[in-house]
């Protein structure tokens, strides 16, 4: 846990949110660019001005053209 992330996180949320859902992503040369999009489709909630979620990209190499990382 890095405790930067964890109190920007409690500061836009609540310092009760749930931490969960950890994803990995290995793209390569050829992957196609995933479109801007919300991970919130699947939840029935009206659009509002409150946040209910939050993300972050933790980098294990560099964003570079050779590895097409550079959206």
């Amino acid at each position: 846990m890095h405790e930067d992330v964890l109190a920007l996180a409690e500061g836009m949320l609540d310092d009760e949110l749930l931490l969960s859902s950890f994803v990995s992503l290995v793209l390569g040369p050829g992957q196609e660019a995933e479109p801007i999009h919300a991970d919130t489709q699947q939840i029935p909630l009206a659009r509002a001005n409150t946040s209910i979620t939050i993300n972050t990209t933790w980098a294990l190499s560099d964003f570079a053209a050779d590895n097409e990382a550079t959206r």
